[in-house]
């Protein structure tokens, strides 16, 4: 029930029934809102088997070895760094800042996080003895 004309006009009071489409917008907007916090975000990857799928094609497809270099393009906040062998040489990259800063403070001794601002270049990603080029933005070496 709406309690007055200001509250129509914002939409306080909308039932899914007579506004499913603006309803289901708004909820996808709260979603995506809600896992932009890496913790969040982490429980979803566990709860949905994401994760778990991710740590299994890992193990069987994956036989990485101390000393051997990994690049993980959409890192999220690093969770996966932690499962990995200790003596890796990781390279995390994703595009959302509150997960490469999650990353960073929580991982950033096993690893290096990177911000990338796709925005500043289009050429390819250049990677030589664990650092990348400054193009790519932050990563946890600049801190």
């Amino acid at each position: 029930m709406l309690k007055s004309e200001a509250d129509r006009h914002h939409g306080i009071g909308r039932s899914w029934e007579s506004h499913p489409q603006t309803a289901l917008s708004e909820s996808r907007i709260m979603i995506t809102d809600i896992l932009k916090l890496p913790l969040v975000y982490q429980m979803f990857q566990h709860l949905g088997g994401f994760f778990d799928a991710r740590l299994k094609a890992i193990g069987s497809y994956l036989p990485i070895k101390s000393g051997e270099k990994v690049v993980d393009i959409g890192c999220g906040p690093g969770f996966i760094v932690e499962h990995l062998p200790r003596g890796i040489s990781y390279l995390g990259f994703d595009t959302d800042a509150s997960y490469i800063a999650y990353a960073m403070g929580r991982f950033g001794d096993k690893g290096r996080f990177f911000l990338p601002d796709f925005r500043r270049t289009n050429r390819p990603l250049s990677c030589a003895g664990g650092y990348c080029n400054d193009e790519w933005g932050s990563s946890s070496h600049e801190r």
